[in-house]
């Protein structure tokens, strides 16, 4: 690192040191196979949450684009990414169902780890302001960057910047069935070829998708929300685990190279 100099900093940066090679040994023998137990089951815990999302994408595609009722007649949507739909379902564009709008543009400056009103981007919180531009509780698309197209709910009052796009109903929408709709949409396919990735509003505003009666989808989003609740729940149990795991690696790295715990040669 360049702002580091050795000689006057990292060169005389004390170290302890086993005076036996052979206890050096032993220490680096016994740490690569702990850690690689360790790291076989981090790995492990890793693609199960890994299955657990493609789960989770599958639950979401299936439920928001062919309902519930497993034995409802089926027919031919005409559009791509659907396919069969329940026959009594309509096909409409997004923006015959909602306004989908950009925010408002706010300097890296007007955002404060605190303030009245939170502050929203294409990626969730960014922080804190005095004024805001929305109310309710409505999804937000972001816009811009690796990320553009992901889906965010927000409640209350709060600032949407120029990054967010804003999802306002023309009618009594439900807002989670909508939103797990453009989520299994993978709107991100849609962004722009540009330096920086964006999603184009007027492609995206026309994009056909499944209406269902209102009745079916208030049935959709009770039933949605039940399932991403306990999938959150497991998914947060699996991501404490890997963050134990990670931290008792590094603890049991420290201990063992400072002395605090002793390893000693296996004779034979």
């Amino acid at each position: 690192m360049p702002r580091i100099n050795w000689n006057t900093q990292m060169g005389i940066f004390p170290i302890p040191i086993p005076p036996l090679f052979e206890e050096q040994k032993a220490i680096a023998d016994y740490l690569d196979q702990a850690c690689q137990s360790i790291d076989k089951t981090i790995a492990l815990k890793q693609q199960q949450l890994d299955k657990l999302e493609a789960y989770r994408k599958s639950v979401i595609h299936e439920a928001v684009t062919k309902g519930l009722d497993k034995t409802i007649a089926m027919k031919d949507s005409g559009v791509d990414w659907l396919r069969n739909i329940p026959t009594h379902w309509k096909i409409k564009r997004i923006k015959d169902i909602a306004d989908l709008k950009s925010g408002n543009t706010l300097t890296s400056l007007q955002i404060q780890s605190e303030g009245r009103y939170p502050v929203y981007g294409g990626n969730g919180l960014r922080g804190y302001t005095e004024t805001y531009t929305h109310e309710g509780y409505k999804v937000l698309i972001g816009r811009q960057g690796d990320l553009c197209g992901n889906i965010n709910y927000v409640n209350g009052v709060y600032f949407a910047t120029e990054h967010a796009v804003v999802c306002n109903p023309h009618y009594d929408l439900n807002v989670f069935w909508f939103g797990e709709l453009l989520r299994a949409m993978n709107l991100n396919q849609y962004s722009n070829a540009a330096a920086q990735a964006g999603l184009a509003l007027g492609k995206i505003k026309n994009l056909k998708i499944p209406l269902p009666p209102k009745n079916e989808r208030v049935a959709i989003e009770i039933y949605l929300k039940k399932v991403c609740k306990n999938l959150d729940a497991t998914k947060s149990i699996m991501e404490n685990q890997i963050k134990t795991l990670a931290q008792y690696r590094q603890s049991l790295i420290h201990e063992c190279v400072t002395g605090k715990k002793r390893v000693y040669q296996v004779t034979h």
